[in-house]
């Protein structure tokens, strides 16, 4: 084609390692079906689907106009022409894919292409191949057009799809910083990728393992360092990829490495003296790390793994031990690796109060001396689909007793119950065959009456969490939250049978929720909703739209009264301050379709200070500068349990009602809305103005001479060093705090200020001591030294120095719309 040039970008799918293998029988002579599956492989076939049959391989091709969501449940707003499922025939396997659909990144936001037309080609095409070709087109936000034609041939012989496309500007003007290439969504999250720019620039190809089969996806598109590009009117450029499947991990391999030209040899590895039921294994080039092989499997042997000839690092995830060796995969040898398992002993471990009484809180596990953190069993990811915990070591004895199996070695264990409660911990050497009891002790030494903590942003296996429900419910219990709202993207998921299955109804209250979630617009949670169970993700709304406006509105209808949080509005290209380029000096524009129709907004997201969440406190200020208030929510958008734990950060707010199944829900969200709480993921503040006026509330001081009464609270094992008083967003005095050198802090803090106009006054609360291993988050290069810091912020309280009894802000002028940013670039991922 005139004009045309090649696509120089590296995009990686997906692969997926499950299951073992048998030949199905060979079909020489490709076949199409219009109207029904020969076979059940794909769960939401449609009229207008085209089963796809070459050679040993079945294909749906979707021919039908739908709504579709990735294992994320992120919404994809058209699989029209993409490859639906994929499977060797005969096996009784399902698969569940959307393949093939392009993305257009414009300014690193992706613009999804709508297919229109999908035929097959016939003409041209030589024997063994069939020939589909689907075509659509693009509209880009700023006018930009594009033209789609996507080409897939099916090789009957070889199993292996070709996908090809070409993008053409069918518009008036050029299309600009944008990358193309090929959606690879395997509806799995465990996948490995060879690929190496330096060492393997030849490997280009990612794997995902899937319930019963694993998937190959290859990239035939030239390296280039700079994968975006300008197309001007008339021009084109071509994508290229492959697609392979089998049941088998190791066949699927020696396919690929056979497509590539890539000489292998064959290598096997052996556990010994493993007792366990799952193990997984992964293999790393010795240099350069890159993944050659992963898998989760039960056995005690993996046979004839194709690797290119080298040294290598082989990691055996044995749960609950962890195992490394390495060997070296030279020609003629047997390449075999074994793995030695750990001798173990096993503990019993029970917390509770100085009363006797159980307390559901969580015991820490952390290997001393040399001896590595314990991994106990996560989920299996590729059985699940889902993400798993990568670090998993903490169990959660609930109201009751947890057994726990180690490695011999020792360790040092930590029982906690979050902020407000003390720890007990102590340092144990487990020998082979141990067989013992620990009782920890821990009480509660912050005094809370007159609050209660609520998580509002949560994720469970419902979209990309790491858990299932009941272990999400043991370990918000676990770090003394109040309140767990639901928060999966776009569905609504229930709690309540897992906590009265626990038996812990009295102790956790629930809300259900939603993260409503439509990509390059925005991320808001909306709760209190009803949980409808036969409805489709359970009555949470449908998330397309052109406007956030429409999105707010439809929150509404559907569930009068919810609340509406817009969450981590400075988070990339998910942010919605970012999507909408809100100035982030002083909230002065935004781009048109901007809406401030919600009513609380997610500052801390997360248990840092810094980075997108000091991003987002500065838009706070500024929009109360404005006259834009919206009570601040602090949240752990919590999407696994050690390293990403729930309640850090949590809000905690004004509540005299019950607890547990009785909680008052009505009363907890007109509290949210009116701002009678602060953020913490630690410390505890309270603050109040001349005596009386709390957070959220505004008193009258036609003087200027107000009195500021602050109280900070923290456990024994946390320190608090500084309280900031801020005035209208700008930090104006520092109180310096030392902790106790033993006991809890308990402090008050009163001063005078002299105001000359109308104002909000903000308190922070900062500690320099880090909060690990309470939690497990470390910085840059895995130090604990650095970690997360203990951090507090309320919301405002109001002072009326006028006398009309509001507050006037110092910024009155609305925001401006406008139909393009200033020279300031929006931030991008």
């Amino acid at each position: 084609m005139s004009g045309a040039k090649e696509l120089r970008i590296f995009t990686i799918g997906l692969i997926l390692l499950l299951g073992t293998g048998g030949a199905s029988p060979l079909l020489t002579h490709p076949q199409q079906q219009d109207s029904a599956l020969t076979e059940a492989i794909y769960p939401r076939w449609q009229p207008g689907d085209r089963q796809i049959e070459f050679g040993n391989y079945l294909v749906v091709l979707g021919g039908a106009s739908r709504t579709a969501y990735t294992y994320l449940n992120y919404p994809i707003a058209n699989t029209f022409g993409c490859l639906l499922s994929f499977v060797p025939a005969g096996q009784g396997l399902v698969s569940d894919i959307c393949i093939g659909a392009p993305y257009l990144r414009l300014r690193g936001i992706k613009e999804p292409v709508k297919y229109t037309q999908v035929e097959q080609v016939e003409e041209g095409i030589p024997e063994g191949i069939t020939t589909f070709r689907v075509q659509g087109n693009l509209s880009g936000p700023r006018g930009e057009k594009a033209q789609v034609v996507t080409t897939y041939h099916f090789h009957a012989e070889s199993g292996l799809i070709e996908l090809e496309s070409e993008i053409t500007n069918s518009g008036d003007q050029p299309i600009e910083r944008f990358s193309y290439s090929l959606f690879c969504g395997a509806n799995t999250s465990y996948s490995f990728s060879p690929f190496n720019r330096d060492a393997y620039p030849s490997l280009n190809f990612r794997v995902y393992g899937c319930p019963g089969y694993v998937l190959a996806w290859i990239n035939r598109n030239p390296l280039d360092e700079k994968p975006t590009s300008e197309l001007n009117p008339g021009e084109s450029l071509r994508v290229a990829y492959a697609l392979m499947v089998d049941k088998e991990g190791s066949n699927l391999l020696d396919r690929v490495y056979q497509e590539l030209g890539q000489p292998m040899l064959k290598a096997s590895i052996k556990l010994e003296e493993f007792k366990g039921d799952l193990a997984e294994i992964i293999i790393r080039d010795l240099v350069t790390h890159v993944v050659f092989y992963r898998t989760f499997f039960q056995g005690e042997e993996i046979s004839e793994i194709p690797l290119p000839a080298g040294a290598y690092q082989v990691r055996a995830n044995l749960f609950p031990g962890v195992r490394w060796e390495n060997f070296y995969v030279v020609p003629d040898k047997p390449n075999l690796c074994t793995v030695k398992d750990s001798a173990k002993g096993q503990v019993k471990v029970r917390i509770r109060d100085g009363s006797g009484n159980p307390v559901p809180g969580k015991v820490t596990f952390l290997g001393v001396g040399g001896t590595l953190n314990p991994y106990f069993q996560p989920e299996n990811p590729i059985l699940t689909g889902r993400g798993w915990e990568t670090r998993k070591n903490s169990c959660f004895p609930g109201l009751g007793e947890s057994t726990v199996s180690l490695p011999v070695g020792s360790y040092l264990l930590i029982a906690s119950r979050g902020p407000e409660y003390s720890r007990d911990q102590r340092i144990v050497e487990i020998l082979r065959n141990d067989d013992r009891r620990l009782d920890f002790t821990i009480d509660k030494v912050v005094d809370t009456r007159g609050f209660i903590s609520i998580d509002t942003h949560m994720h469970t296996m419902f979209s990309d969490g790491d858990m299932k429900v009941p272990a999400r419910v043991l370990s918000v219990a676990a770090e003394g939250v109040d309140i767990a709202v639901s928060a999966d993207h776009n569905t609504i998921i229930d709690y309540r049978p897992a906590l009265t299955e626990l038996g812990l109804s009295g102790v956790l209250g629930f809300i259900p929720g939603d993260e409503v979630t439509i990509g390059g617009m925005i991320h808001y949670n909306t709760y209190p909703l009803t949980y409808r169970e036969h409805l489709p993700l359970h009555g949470a709304i449908n998330p397309h739209a052109a406007l956030v406006k429409t999105l707010l509105e439809r929150s509404r209808k559907t569930d009068p009264g919810c609340l509406i949080q817009v969450n981590h509005p400075r988070s990339g290209t998910i942010g919605y301050f970012n999507q909408y380029g809100l100035d982030p000096e002083t909230a002065a524009y935004a781009l048109k379709g901007f809406d401030l129709s919600f009513d609380v907004l997610e500052v801390t997201n997360g248990p840092y200070r810094h980075g997108n969440n000091a991003d987002s406190l500065k838009d706070w200020l500024n929009l109360i500068n404005r006259g834009h208030y919206f009570p601040l929510i602090g949240t752990s958008d919590s999407h696994g349990i050690d390293g990403s734990e729930p309640g850090y950060s949590r809000t905690y707010l004004k509540y005299s009602g019950g607890k547990g199944q009785d909680l008052n829900v009505a009363a907890v969200i007109r509290t949210l809305k009116a701002g009678h709480s602060f953020v913490t993921n630690g410390p505890l503040v309270e603050v109040t103005v001349n005596g009386s006026t709390g957070m959220g509330e505004t008193c009258t001081d036609r003087d200027g001479e107000v009195e500021v009464a602050v109280r900070v609270q923290s456990a024994p094992w946390m320190a608090v060093n500084e309280i900031r008083l801020l005035v209208n967003g700008r930090r104006q005095m520092g109180l310096p705090v030392i902790p106790p050198k033993s006991g809890s802090l308990d402090l008050v803090k009163k001063f005078q200020i002299k105001l000359e106009q109308d104002a909000a006054l903000v308190v922070e609360v900062l500690g320099h001591r880090t909060l690990y291993p309470l939690i497990q988050r470390t910085a840059s290069q895995g130090r604990t030294d650095r970690a997360v810091l203990p951090y507090a912020l309320t919301n405002p309280v109001f002072v009326d120095r006028d006398g009309n009894r509001r507050f006037d802000p110092p910024l009155p002028t609305e925001i401006r719309l406008l139909d393009k940013l200033p020279e300031i670039e929006k931030k991008e991922n």
